[in-house]
């Protein structure tokens, strides 16, 4: 049983197409805004790289096989599991928004990064989801309910 989820395809093409929207958007107006807007971006884009990092340690950790599909993977409980259901997705994220932010140098960057992204994100996550509730049943629903889908207190 092999699982193909089309929609990664799409989100490469967002992630380029928002970065580019970003460049498009960038502002050497204000010297003073435009660096505390790419140290937020900078912390923005570590922070995410630091779930990336940690997310993969606990995958590499806990499996034998470093990149299993998702029909293959156990259900994590611990590490950047105990707070997002997507850590990979959401170390995507907050990275990406991070890139828009350094890149542009304004503060556009995060609705745009916000809606693009997000909305590509969504419908993979979406189908994770459900995939995950058939495999696990009430377990998997019991779990979602102390766990945020991407970002603590957000989403």
């Amino acid at each position: 049983m092999r699982r193909i989820f089309p929609h990664h395809t799409l989100t490469t093409v967002v992630f380029s197409l928002s970065l580019f929207l970003c460049y498009l958007l960038k502002d050497t107006s204000s010297a003073q805004e435009g660096s505390f807007i790419k140290w937020i971006g900078i912390s923005v884009f570590l922070y995410g790289g630091i779930i990336r990092c940690w997310t993969y340690r606990l995958m590499y950790i806990h499996s034998r096989h470093f990149h299993l599909p998702l029909y293959e993977r156990p259900l994590y409980t611990r590490g950047p599991y105990r707070h997002h259901r997507h850590p990979l997705h959401t170390s995507l994220f907050l990275m990406t928004l991070g890139s828009g932010l350094l890149i542009s140098n304004h503060w556009l960057a995060a609705p745009l990064m916000f809606l693009l992204i997000g909305s590509a994100l969504h419908p993979i996550m979406r189908e994770e989801e459900q995939f995950l509730a058939q495999k696990y049943g009430d377990i998997y629903a019991c779990w979602c309910k102390h766990r945020f889908r991407l970002l603590p207190f957000f989403y």
